[in-house]
């Protein structure tokens, strides 16, 4: 404990300041010596001891870390693909190819295909004469008529169509009575006529030229002699021709021939070298 005592002693009449003194009494507490501070020498020291100490167990650690076994990082296990899956992976791809390797292969063949073939020039057209057949006159349309009876006051030769080029079906006699249905304009036998007639026959249609028949039966015509009267014996026929070729195409008689007004004479015949 430090205590403090004031000294001093006044004199009488004047004041005096006495300071006072301390005094370092003994204590229960023992005092702590202080710790001697190093000096900067020592500091310098115990940084290169620690600096040599740092090297020193660096280059071991090196040494140990050379001759011991080097880890091998553990690479974290993948996903093996299915063997199957990529089998048809590959088939898949290797199809593709062949594919394309066909297709190149076919288009090339086709454009070698498509080449043009040399081949050799024709021969030279050998001309051949054709024969040019008739032409067949076209009819005109037929006109129908009552059904009339016609007789053959010639040998009437019936037709498969109103012109001689056409094929003959048949001939009828003097006599023979037909029915026609129908007139037509076809070919002028006479170079003036040309007027034929439809007929039915076998159930087919023929024509007959109109100059070959007549409407009424023929009858016997007897030759012209002394005192004859034609007039009485000859049968008019119904239409008269206009001059002695369509009454000799028509096949007119002598006497129906002068009967239509052809005697320039007067002798009862007409046109047949009269």
């Amino acid at each position: 404990m430090i205590v403090a005592l004031l000294l001093g002693c006044a004199s009488p009449g004047s004041a005096t300041l006495q300071m006072p003194t301390l005094m370092m009494l003994p204590s229960d507490t023992p005092t702590a010596v202080p710790t001697p501070t190093p000096t900067i020498n020592f500091l310098l020291t115990a940084e290169f001891h620690l600096t040599s100490t740092a090297h020193a167990e660096l280059e071991h650690l090196e040494t140990q870390t050379a001759s011991a076994p080097t880890a091998t990082a553990t690479q974290p296990p993948t996903d093996t693909p299915d063997a199957m899956l990529t089998e048809f992976a590959l088939l898949a791809a290797t199809n593709r190819a062949a594919q394309a390797t066909i297709s190149a292969l076919a288009e090339r063949m086709d454009q070698t295909n498509s080449a043009p073939t040399p081949t050799e020039p024709p021969d030279a057209p050998v001309l051949t004469p054709t024969v040019t057949e008739t032409p067949t006159p076209t009819p005109d349309p037929v006109i129908t008529m009552p059904m009339t009876i016609l007789f053959a006051r010639l040998p009437a030769d019936l037709y498969r169509c109103p012109a001689r080029v056409c094929d003959r079906v048949t001939r009828l006699d003097i006599g023979t009575p037909m029915i026609a249905d129908g007139m037509i304009q076809g070919e002028a036998v006479d170079g003036v006529n040309a007027l034929w007639y439809r007929l039915n026959y076998n159930g087919s249609p023929v024509y007959v030229y109109s100059s070959s028949v007549t409407a009424q039966p023929p009858t016997a015509i007897p030759l012209p002699g002394a005192g004859f009267e034609s007039t009485q014996e000859v049968q008019m026929p119904p239409v008269c021709p206009r001059n002695c070729r369509e009454a000799v195409a028509w096949g007119l008689s002598a006497q129906q021939a002068a009967l239509c007004g052809l005697d320039r004479d007067g002798d009862g015949v007409a046109c047949y070298g009269d």
